[in-house]
């Protein structure tokens, strides 16, 4: 084929592509690569084809095959930088991108892709700077120059995001409605609540079908003092949209996510559209083979009202702390819409209410080969003396006060004798809380160490660890160490690969009462090790997440385990669906 022949070819292969005859566009360019395998161009619309059809693994098999023959190629190296933030792994994407810019540092691709990883990541300085480079190279990209003021507001460069807008308004760059709704953003992160609030309902006027603009004009109404007003529109949203689906390319397995409605849905304002997760496990479901459909059970009378159920194979419930659907009396309605729905469901509400806090404590409280603390729910009035009586009666001190129906580290306090319980108890009247025994758990390093084990379908795996030198381990200090100078990376390595070695028995073994008696099809078993080593069970139920998912420098390693414990859970989803994973399923 000669140049001007294959120049033609891929011409008419981009045009087709353009216009979305991608069957006809690969045949093209099967043509071109048999002929040149090294024809860059013909190599990232291959990418790009791929990346449009939803098939992100495929996508990633050609920017891998192209590399072999083009290993130093700036733009093969991005497109594999951006296949593999599709695929999760950061590090590795990073580390291409680094490269391909290294070697071209003005080239447009690997600087918007880098950016694009940056914003992920929440590195906004970073990614502004990326940008800034991009729209050199291109600086009609309408999409890239929108990026770039949301990189500068986000990164708090005020002053330089509002010249940013206006040039932009000059120039006619972008839609009038995505400048606009920026603005409100610059003005939200001024503290400019009203202005904001303003702005926001001419963007939510001119746009009603878009749900983040009715979640930033509610953050703005929250935050200029209407929180009434707030709730109205956070209600007429989630009636508006009762649901969101999360998929990629063509699934073989359909699964409704059955989700809470949360009082502060909308009290922040995020960048990326809502996706109705707790933080848990569903969080990080696999997204590829699997689609979801996330509904809010709270604001739904009839799931057969809203959805087609019968496209779906599996539901999964993630509402995962029982205790708060019982407080907000829905407990008796949500579980006759699970046993309502005609597909087999994933942490049945049944399961889900066997795993209580203090319903755990009483149910291991003779377990043999580990302790799990004594937890009492208290509702405490205004008498301090008959409250701290009651307790003192039932525990010793020091004690763990936990907000009631509370799984996180936040708003826990250690009161380590009468003086600080009673102090607490005269500040917080009308409060209800857990009281929970106290154990030292205190390494002879003098760091605390909290492990984490996914059960998923009755297996158990390493799931982490976090270490932090205040007992709090749950706690937003953690991981604010030196984590490879303390060795630590080695130390949840060794976690990982040889569990047993820590555990002094296999993990199924150490912990088969609580797999035996635990109903959960996916969950989380949180533990450590007192001074006396005795295990200590801080906590087991489905509101976890996973712990591998921190972006600290040099947190690479953590990748094989986060996709091993995601595959085991598509396993476990596909399984429990009656329906036989893709053959190139790993």
């Amino acid at each position: 084929m000669s140049d001007s022949t294959e120049m033609n070819a891929l011409a008419k292969a981009t045009e087709a592509a353009r216009s979305g005859r991608l069957d006809e566009a690969e045949t093209l360019l099967a043509a071109i690569l048999i002929e040149t395998p090294t024809n860059t161009a013909a190599q990232t619309l291959s990418f790009t084809i791929a990346r449009r059809r939803g098939d992100h693994a495929v996508a990633r098999q050609r920017a891998e095959a192209a590399l072999e023959l083009m290993p130093d190629d700036p733009v093969i190296l991005s497109n594999l930088g951006a296949a593999l933030i599709m695929a999760g792994a950061y590090d590795d994407a990073k580390t291409r991108l680094d490269a391909a810019i290294d070697t071209a540092p003005k080239l447009f691709s690997p600087r918007h892709n880098r950016a694009l990883l940056y914003m992920m990541l929440g590195h906004f300085a970073e990614a502004a700077d990326d940008l800034a480079v991009a729209i050199d190279a291109e600086p009609d990209r309408a999409d890239v120059r929108i990026a770039f003021a949301d990189a500068l507001i986000e990164s708090g460069q005020l002053e330089k995001a509002a010249a940013h807008i206006r040039e932009l308004a000059r120039l006619g760059i972008g839609e009038p409605i995505r400048r606009a709704y920026y603005w409100g953003r610059l003005l939200y992160f001024s503290g400019r609540f009203a202005d904001a609030r303003n702005t926001f309902a001419e963007v939510l006027s001119a746009a009603p079908n878009e749900m983040m603009y009715y979640r930033t004009l509610a953050a703005a109404s929250f935050h200029s003092g209407d929180p009434e007003h707030a709730e109205r529109l956070t209600r007429a949203a989630f009636k508006k949209f009762p649901k969101n689906d999360r998929s990629r390319g063509t699934p073989a397995l359909r699964v409704l996510v059955l989700e809470a409605y949360g009082a502060d849905c909308f009290t922040g304002i995020d960048r990326h559209p809502i996706q109705y997760t707790q933080g848990n496990f569903a969080a990080y479901l696999p997204v590829g083979r699997i689609a979801y459909t996330h509904v809010l059970t709270d604001v739904v009378e009839d799931l057969d009202a809203v959805l087609d159920l019968s496209q779906y194979d599996l539901a999964l419930n993630n509402r995962s702390v029982f205790e708060r659907i019982d407080a907000r009396g829905q407990a008796e309605r949500f579980d006759r819409m699970a046993a309502a729905l005609p597909m087999p469901v994933v942490n049945t509400p049944a399961a889900t209410k066997g795993v209580t806090r203090a319903g755990n404590a009483a149910r291991f409280a003779n377990a043999e080969r580990f302790t799990f603390p004594r937890t009492l729910p208290i509702s405490h009035e205004a008498d301090v003396a008959a409250t701290r009586d009651r307790i003192l009666t039932e525990l010793p001190l020091p004690i763990i006060q936990r907000p009631l129906h509370t799984h996180s580290g936040h708003g826990v306090t250690l009161l380590r004798d009468e003086s600080d319980l009673s102090e607490f108890l005269a500040l917080y009247p009308f409060s209800e809380f857990y009281a929970i025994a106290y154990h030292d758990c205190q390494s002879k390093d003098g760091l605390f160490r909290r492990y984490r084990l996914a059960c998923i379908d009755g297996q158990l795996r390493p799931c982490g660890m976090h270490v932090g030198s205040d007992w709090n381990v749950h706690g937003e200090g953690r991981e604010t160490l030196d984590w490879t100078g303390l060795g630590l990376d080695k130390e949840e390595i060794a976690y990982h690969e040889h569990p047993e070695t820590v555990l002094g028995g296999a993990p199924e073994d150490v912990f088969r009462e609580i797999v035996d008696a635990i109903d959960l099809d996916i969950y989380g078993i949180d533990f450590g090790f007192r001074r006396d080593g005795g295990i200590i069970v801080y906590e087991i139920n489905a509101a976890m997440g996973l712990s591998l998912t921190g972006e600290r420098t040099g947190a690479g390693y953590r990748q094989p385990y986060k996709a091993g414990v995601i595959s085991a859970i598509e396993t476990c989803l596909f399984d429990r669906a009656g329906k036989a994973p893709p053959a190139d399923q790993t």
